[in-house]
């Protein structure tokens, strides 16, 4: 479809499912971290790794990636990446800081990208 159609069918204003890359990217601007922390290998410091889990949890939750693609992409074995999903899912139906950092990281992911799919009580 060329430009000239896709305003007359609306097309133009369908949002996209995020990339990995975008998924950090975002993640990273609401961290106030540089990008490339998010894949940097190591524990590091917080928020580093809350920012990587949380990474890990979208992008299974866009179903972009499955659990052993994701751990292959963060260079990380599934028990980690499990690890992750599980927590975030745990949080997402608490009350507390990280509970506000989950929601503005969706927030933010919706406005540019399809919303973020729910969490529902099945884990991944």
């Amino acid at each position: 479809m060329n430009a000239q159609i896709a305003p007359e069918t609306g097309l133009d204003n369908v949002k996209r499912l995020p990339t990995p890359e975008q998924i950090e990217k975002v993640i990273a601007d609401v961290f106030e971290i540089p990008h490339a922390l998010i894949r940097q290998a190591g524990r590091g410091r917080q928020p580093i790794p809350w920012a990587r889990q949380l990474a890990m949890h979208f992008i299974m939750q866009y179903r972009i990636m499955n659990q052993k693609k994701v751990s292959e992409w963060y260079g990380k074995d599934h028990s980690c990446v499990s690890y992750a999903n599980n927590l975030i899912c745990a949080i997402a139906e608490q009350e507390g800081p990280q509970r506000e950092e989950y929601e503005r990281c969706c927030m933010e992911l919706g406005k540019i990208y399809q919303p973020v799919p729910r969490i529902n009580n099945n884990k991944l």
